[in-house]
């Protein structure tokens, strides 16, 4: 994926999702389990994963708010070890963010909260 792509999802040709969509949770399961034993291996993606953030990943409201919430987690870990932070993208993932504390679940809601406070002191905000 490019930065800001929205994650493929592939489909029937009758426009049925296939199974990817648990396979895409699966991996970001998977992600954020070393996420939580050495949040610095996945440094070098969080271009990757900060798309799917965005919960347009085309897949059903389940899965989506799983993703969205494990993203959330790993975003919020990762960046307190980034030595210099981009500012736009910080912004961006800001604004995603925000969207995030007014449209999800209350335990998506936290762990978006929890992330803006990091970024914000990133930003010099907080």
């Amino acid at each position: 994926l490019e930065e800001g792509d929205a994650p493929l999802v592939r489909r029937t040709t009758s426009g049925q999702a296939l199974n990817y969509d648990k396979q895409i949770l699966a991996v970001i399961q998977t992600l954020a389990i070393f996420c939580e034993a050495k949040p610095v291996l996945l440094l070098p993606h969080l271009d990757t994963l900060s798309p799917y953030l965005r919960g347009d990943n085309h897949l059903n409201k389940a899965d989506e708010t799983s993703v969205v919430h494990l993203i959330t987690t790993i975003l919020a870990k990762t960046y307190r070890l980034v030595e210099n932070p981009n500012n736009a993208k910080l912004v961006r993932l800001s604004g995603d963010l925000e969207r995030l504390v007014y449209t999800q679940m209350p335990h998506v809601m936290n762990k978006a909260i929890e992330c803006l406070c990091v970024f914000g002191g990133e930003l010099g905000v907080v």
